[in-house]
């Protein structure tokens, strides 16, 4: 859960237990993919972000213990270009772009829904998320 820091800023105060419990299980249900063979790209926003991430700290992590040499790095930097069908979850930590979403030429430029509200709903029907996180990151508990 110190993971929530490194989430867009000016969405924490959506951040509650709930939100962060669904977090959470969306991270066991990403990571659990990706170690099986078959793995699918990210399912909704909140993936995306998670993917982020865990991306991020494997680079920190590789980097600290004298392992990311060129060859691993580009590993990494391939991996991350293929992964993601977009890379429109990266406008969430502009501030700038806040609710570019809502543009009307969003739809045609087809960026996802991004609100917080969005962040666990998959993107379309064979997208995978699990069942205890899918739907309002923000509903009551």
């Amino acid at each position: 859960m110190f993971q929530l820091d490194r989430l867009p800023e000016q969405f924490a105060h959506f951040y509650t237990p709930l939100f962060a419990r669904k977090l959470l299980v969306t991270a066991v249900e990403l990571t659990g993919r990706l170690s099986r063979p078959g793995f699918t790209q990210p399912g909704c926003v909140a993936e995306e972000l998670l993917l982020r991430l865990l991306l991020a700290e494997a680079e920190a992590t590789l980097d600290l213990y004298g392992l990311l040499d060129d060859g691993v790095e580009d590993a990494l930097v391939s991996f991350r270009e293929n992964v993601f069908e977009d890379l429109d979850h990266e406008l969430l930590y502009e501030p700038a772009m806040d609710g570019i979403d809502q543009d009307p030429a969003a739809a045609v430029l087809g960026i996802a829904p991004m609100s917080v509200e969005d962040w666990f709903t998959p993107f379309d029907f064979g997208s995978v998320v699990h069942p205890y996180a899918a739907g309002s990151a923000t509903g009551r508990e």
